[in-house]
């Protein structure tokens, strides 16, 4: 009979202990966080990005792939983010994400992880035709995984920070983290107009010796008229 109230002492505490769980379960504390993540950042930030459990190593790490593969990855991923963006349809981007991502995200908290930009309404499709410029040179991590990190200098700057599972022999994204910064108007400035400076005309050159013409003739003297002859008077 003395050991029932340590029992249900037990009881009671492993209650406890059950209701504890619940209530973290039901605050959404026991999910896995994403691994997307965006922001509309400030100038000079990069939005964090959150990393889920890494998968098993693999046996033989991957090489990085060369720079033109590079850039169309990051176009690809920042592209495919602006469709869900604008569609509102996520499930695209969740299925092009590795499978060790898509355990841990759906299309519902995706959507919440990309409201700041989707609420903002910014159209990133620039990226499209803008080359990436690498902040920190492309590396694979200790867990096989590769890492992207840089911006495009556009309007508006988008700075990313991306990693890639290999799966199969293709690389697919496996967290992805952008920000972007909006680029403030500047007003134009007025053009300055050009100032009309008189400058003295140039001294005439004389005319050479073929353009000069010749001096036109001198009439010839005139001959004084002699007085005319008296006639003689007759004598008477």
């Amino acid at each position: 009979m003395a050991r029932r109230p340590i029992l249900n002492g037990r009881r009671r505490s492993l209650r406890r202990l059950c209701h504890f769980i619940l209530a973290l379960a039901g605050t959404g504390l026991l999910l896995a966080p994403s691994t997307l993540s965006a922001q509309v950042v400030p100038s000079g930030q990069n939005a964090p990005v959150q990393l889920p459990p890494a998968a098993a190593l693999p046996e033989k790490p991957p090489q990085i792939p060369p720079p033109e593969q590079l850039v169309a990855l990051v176009r690809n991923v920042l592209l495919s983010v602006n469709d869900a963006n604008l569609t509102g349809n996520y499930s695209v981007l969740r299925d092009l994400t590795a499978p060790e991502s898509q355990k841990f995200n759906t299309a519902e908290n995706l959507a919440s992880s990309f409201g700041p930009i989707r609420q903002q309404k910014t159209d990133i499709a620039i990226v499209a035709v803008a080359t990436p410029e690498f902040k920190q040179l492309p590396t694979i991590t200790p867990k096989g995984l590769l890492r992207v990190n840089g911006e495009l200098v556009t309007d508006p700057r988008v700075t990313f920070d991306l990693f890639f599972q290999s799966v199969e022999g293709r690389w697919r994204p496996y967290a992805i983290g952008i920000g972007v910064v909006p680029v403030p108007l500047e007003t134009p400035k007025p053009m300055p107009q050009p100032q009309q400076v008189s400058k003295p005309a140039p001294p005439k050159k004389p005319p050479s010796q073929s353009q000069q013409k010749p001096p036109a003739p001198k009439p010839p003297p005139k001959k004084p008229i002699p007085p005319p002859a008296e006639s003689p008077q007759s004598e008477e």
